[in-house]
């Protein structure tokens, strides 16, 4: 079972750290993430970002839903602080992965 989860939450790192198109054969894989990283973040940037979380995970990770999707900016450290709350939607689990999205590195556990 932790195997598992830990083979989820690899998968959304990799889901949230590709850029769309990045991947040649497969175009609409990723989250476009990489586009609001220098933007103004208001209220509405981050519900789109939220959305945008929770297409991607609907998308492209089927063995999990998400319940609680939370994108908090953190103006000092310069990032954002994703928190994604969700269960297993065939196994018996609910987690939270916490991802900061710097804009130099990207996504870092």
């Amino acid at each position: 079972m932790s195997s598992g989860i830990r083979d989820i939450e690899e998968s959304l790192r990799i889901i949230f750290s590709t850029a769309l198109g990045e991947r040649i054969m497969n175009p609409l894989f990723g989250c476009a993430l990489d586009s609001s990283v220098f933007e103004v973040m208001n209220a509405s940037r981050i519900a789109w970002l939220e959305n945008l979380i929770r297409t991607a995970i609907i998308y492209h990770e089927a063995r999990i839903d998400a319940d609680q999707i939370t994108v908090e900016p953190d103006p000092l450290a310069g990032r954002l602080l994703i928190a994604i709350g969700y269960k297993g939607a065939r196994l018996q689990f609910a987690l939270q992965l916490r991802l900061p999205l710097l804009p130099e590195r990207g996504l870092r556990p």
